[in-house]
């Protein structure tokens, strides 16, 4: 199997957990302590490290395969 297909398979992957995470409403994991306070009713929680992880790991997959061979 080349690179290129691992690549793809593996950001299909990961784009699709994070799909999954997030459409799981409340299943996701629990929202946990703010961690980066962006106004005084929103931020960034304990629980939107794992999505905010899959995310980036499928951008860089994505990149990855967007360079030239």
């Amino acid at each position: 199997m080349t690179q290129r297909r691992v690549l793809a398979g593996f950001g299909a992957g990961c784009l699709s957990m994070l799909a999954f995470i997030c459409l799981a409403g409340h299943e996701r994991p629990g929202t946990g302590p703010t961690l980066l306070r962006i106004t005084d009713t929103h931020g960034i929680n304990r629980g939107d490290l794992p999505v905010l992880i899959i995310w980036g790991l499928g951008l860089l997959a994505c990149l990855l395969l967007s360079r030239e061979p």
